[in-house]
């Protein structure tokens, strides 16, 4: 049985405060049968910000602003630059257009088999503060076994050395479904890079 797991993480930038979802919406295209729920979770959390995983090429991407972002409230949300990756399911960016502007978009190449997903950086701006940070949206190796999760440490490996050489006092935000199944660093070590 797969979890879907939402996280919520709150940050404060000078005096506002915002809220990040990070959400595996399992394979979402064009889903009618999901959108009410979708809808419901997101107007209860409220986000500013959501790293969105496994949506389905660029038409999930524009469905999933369309159809259940835009039900919630027209013109407040925005996509990020949209990276079609190698694997089948994509990584997503959308923010509240009102607090945050985009700045760019950047592919981390991360993937070390067919079938897992590079780490998308996007650098946004709050636009009342004027700080400007990065966001990290991660998919990392699924399935339980020693292959996979020397996969996943691999990945968090080139991640974490790629956060390591960003400028001193930069800000950044890292979320999404890192498939770490045990804090134990001998059954996962990305557990510990990270």
């Amino acid at each position: 049985m797969k979890f879907i797991l939402i996280m919520l993480f709150v940050c404060s930038l000078d005096a506002s405060t915002i809220r990040v979802m990070t959400y595996n919406v399992l394979n979402f295209s064009d889903d009618n049968n999901r959108e009410d729920d979708f809808i419901a979770i997101i107007d209860y959390i409220n986000p500013d910000i959501m790293i969105i995983q496994e949506i389905i090429g660029e038409t999930g991407f524009v469905k999933f602003r369309t159809d259940i972002l835009d039900a919630i409230e027209t013109d407040l949300w925005s996509g990020a630059f949209f990276t079609n990756q190698t694997a089948q399911q994509d990584i997503a960016l959308y923010y509240n257009n009102d607090v945050f502007d985009i700045l760019g978009t950047n592919v981390i190449y991360s993937a070390q088999s067919n079938g897992t997903r590079d780490v998308i950086e996007w650098s946004l701006e709050h636009v009342q503060s004027s700080v400007n940070f990065n966001v990290y949206g991660v998919h990392l190796k699924a399935s339980s076994g020693s292959t996979n999760a020397q996969e996943r440490l691999e990945e968090a490996t080139i991640l974490r050395s790629y956060l390591n050489n960003l400028p001193q006092d930069s800000y950044f935000i890292v979320g999404g479904d890192f498939n770490i199944y045990s804090n134990n660093p001998s059954s996962e070590p990305a557990f510990e890079m990270l």
